[in-house]
């Protein structure tokens, strides 16, 4: 579909400032600052929005389950299975574990070399967990897709730009953010 450039450029990019604010507004409270990028271009008749989630500076913790908290992890994940924890600045990992006073001290643990005993005020020491993981944000779907959704309604209900622009806006977001996202329904009112 051909399209006027210079109409089309301050769309694309005031639309993809929008949709990196509606994005954030989804997001947990940890990942909404340093986290989530928007990208526009346009290049020929080419263009697109990519929305990226930045790996956090080294050492910040609270930020590295930003693909978690979009995609689900561990057994909610891609993968769907447990995945082992380590400890990294003590040499083993020290909880309360309530579970654990039902099931006794099985041999298990030890002959697993998982678990590694026990403190005195009670807490169990292991060298590894296996952590089930947790759902995505927002009750599983992410932040992304509602994100892109609300983004889509307001397109739609933008009165100031033509039937045409709106389908050549959404088909060039669906395009970008559909590998992230799952699968998206575009619908131009």
């Amino acid at each position: 579909m051909k399209f006027n450039l210079d109409d089309l450029k301050p769309l694309v990019h005031k639309w993809s400032r929008r949709l990196g604010t509606n994005v954030r507004s989804f997001a947990p409270r940890h990942l909404k600052t340093g986290v989530i990028y928007t990208k526009s271009y346009v290049e020929g008749q080419d263009f697109g929005v990519n929305v990226s989630l930045k790996e956090p500076e080294e050492g910040d913790r609270e930020k590295g389950d930003a693909y978690g908290r979009e995609l689900g992890a561990g057994l909610y994940g891609l993968k769907k299975r447990k995945y082992p924890i380590y400890p990294k600045n003590k040499k083993v990992l020290a909880f309360k574990w309530d579970k654990v006073k039902n099931l006794g001290y099985g041999l298990w643990w030890s002959e697993s070399g998982k678990y590694a005993g026990y403190l005195e005020d009670g807490r169990l020491m292991f060298n590894w967990v296996d952590h089930p993981g947790y759902k995505a944000a927002n009750n599983g779907q992410g932040y992304v897709k509602p994100g892109f959704d609300q983004t889509l309604d307001e397109i739609n209900n933008d009165k100031e730009m033509s039937r045409k622009m709106k389908k050549i806006i959404m088909d060039g977001f669906e395009k970008h953010v559909k590998t992230m996202a799952g699968e998206i329904k575009v619908e131009i009112r």
